[in-house]
């Protein structure tokens, strides 16, 4: 929550993540809370700990013109 918090008060509404071990984990977490916000995620070794996914319909572009603005 700290730090969509943060990216939000920074302006920014969509950026890039980049989640190592626990950090992987948060970001998924991040991804789950708020799917719209993330543009694209990278996850390093994340951490195996126990997560359930939303479904992933959530992270799927709405529109053609979401999957341009992706590129």
């Amino acid at each position: 929550r700290l730090v969509l918090q943060a990216t939000a008060q920074l302006g920014l509404s969509r950026f890039h993540l980049v989640g190592n071990s626990m950090g992987g984990w948060i970001s998924l977490e991040m991804a789950a809370q708020s799917p719209r916000r993330i543009r694209n995620m990278a996850l390093v070794a994340p951490a195996a700990l126990d997560f359930d996914p939303p479904p992933i319909e959530i992270f799927l572009p709405e529109s053609m013109e979401h999957i341009r603005m992706l590129s």
